[in-house]
């Protein structure tokens, strides 16, 4: 389903060119006399400089997936179980969400956490007493060996980033749990992970001592098939979104670096998470300005992980062969 929405997205960038030139050569030769031509040069030069950076980022792109990636993974597939996390943490945020979502991502998530095989504690961080007794009811239906633990925190509904503090300081008083070799997976109340998750992501950081953070590819999907064209329409601006997506992550990975530590599915060390600068840079990030003063950040948490797991001088990565599905629910007036 991905793969095709990539190549969609392919055929329509073909058919963008075509249209352009076609339409050029529809203008009228007025437009092509000798005082019109610096204009069409200028005009030109910007749309080389815009695409050669489209083509830039393709053969990068290209070469991590082909080359870098698929020898970490091979890498990571011939190793053993030494370089497997102590304890994994899955953190997730929830907020008003449908409850047909809610099953789905928690459903998804305890049995992917079954399946790892490594401890794990699942922190729920939530804001209303009905996403707790759902959670529980949940979890208590596939009866989960005694290494998965369920914890539940509950904030006021003070926004995202305040439900993630909470759930970092969490991992940070874990006891009896070695934080060097544990990881913590951060994940949206709309996000499903697909099987294997966890294990093709927290293995990579065994793998490499210096890395810090990592995330995966993502798709758009409904619930449901889309019942109208602009159901239809909806899914698929989405999904060459996220083609976009996939080419940009895969080409600044090349260079152990992401643009972003998105929040609907990254992973950090658990170390890092636990430290008190980083809780209070996701919690508390600002921006100072000589003139009107500070601004709290509201949204945007992920960026403050990145920065604060970069600043630090740690390594990130990009994961194309694990896929989360985010749902997008349509609101209709």
């Amino acid at each position: 389903m991905y793969e095709e929405s990539q190549r969609r997205y392919f055929y329509f960038f073909i058919l963008y060119i075509v249209f352009v030139i076609l339409y050029a050569l529809a203008l009228p030769r007025e437009l092509f006399d000798p005082y019109q031509k610096k204009l069409i040069f200028v005009l030109g030069f910007i749309g080389i400089y815009r695409y050669s950076w489209f083509v830039l980022n393709n053969i990068r792109a290209y070469r991590y997936k082909k080359y870098k990636f698929r020898k970490v993974r091979d890498k990571e597939q011939q190793s053993g179980h030494e370089i497997d996390p102590q304890h994994l943490f899955l953190l997730i945020t929830s907020f008003r969400i449908s409850e047909s979502v809610t099953i789905k991502v928690y459903r998804d998530a305890i049995k992917d956490a079954i399946a790892s095989g490594y401890n794990v504690t699942l922190i729920a961080s939530i804001v209303e007493m009905a996403d707790e007794r759902l959670i529980r009811k949940i979890f208590l239906h596939f009866n989960p060996p005694e290494n998965i633990k369920l914890v539940i925190t509950r904030i006021k509904g003070t926004g995202k980033r305040d439900a993630l503090a909470a759930g970092y300081r969490v991992v940070a008083n874990s006891r009896n749990v070695n934080l060097e070799k544990s990881v913590v997976a951060v994940i949206d109340g709309d996000s499903i992970v697909t099987p294997g998750t966890f294990k093709k992501c927290s293995r990579l950081f065994g793998l490499n001592p210096k890395l810090g953070g990592l995330t995966t590819d993502e798709d758009s999907m409904l619930l449901k098939p889309p019942e109208t064209i602009h159901e239809y329409i909806y899914l698929h601006w989405y999904r060459y979104r996220f083609a976009q997506r996939n080419i940009s992550m895969s080409s600044v990975a090349l260079s152990d670096r992401v643009l972003t530590l998105t929040g609907r599915m990254s992973m950090i060390k658990a170390s890092i998470v636990a430290q008190a600068a980083f809780v209070d840079d996701v919690q508390a990030d600002s921006l100072s300005h000589w003139r009107l003063g500070v601004f709290p950040f509201l949204t945007g948490d992920d960026k403050s992980s990145l920065y604060h797991v970069m600043k630090e001088g740690w390594q990130l990565t990009y994961v194309p062969d694990v896929m989360v599905y985010t749902v997008d629910e349509l609101v209709n007036d």
